[in-house]
């Protein structure tokens, strides 16, 4: 893959594969009546909608309650991607563990 972007650098943009794609599916595809344009735009631009909604979303560590009991204090992470996880070399359950030992590392309000 790094390779083909590294190919689409030397061309000039509106002559890039992803480029000319791009703009097919929106001027044959949106705009015009092809259906199979349609379907490469619903894909390209689709993908990133569906990253969006569907995307990594923060995990609850745990939940102390502060004083009184009025106050609640909520402790959540942003999980790391698997490939963010296997360069640095930890599991899901190491990370967890490590978040949560720094949760209650904390000194709690009386």
């Amino acid at each position: 893959m790094a390779l083909i972007s590294n190919l689409e650098r030397l061309l000039p943009r509106r002559k890039r594969p992803s480029v000319v794609m791009r703009r097919n599916a929106m001027q044959l595809g949106v705009f015009g009546p092809s259906r199979f344009w349609k379907m490469v735009a619903a894909a390209m631009f689709g993908r990133k909608a569906l990253k969006k909604v569907f995307g990594r979303t923060p995990q609850n560590l745990g939940i102390r309650t502060i004083g009184v009991g009025s106050m609640l204090t909520v402790a959540v992470f942003k999980p790391m991607t698997r490939k963010e996880r296997k360069r640095r070399g930890i599991t899901l359950s190491a990370a967890r563990s490590d978040a949560a030992a720094e949760l209650e590392a904390v000194p709690r309000a009386s």
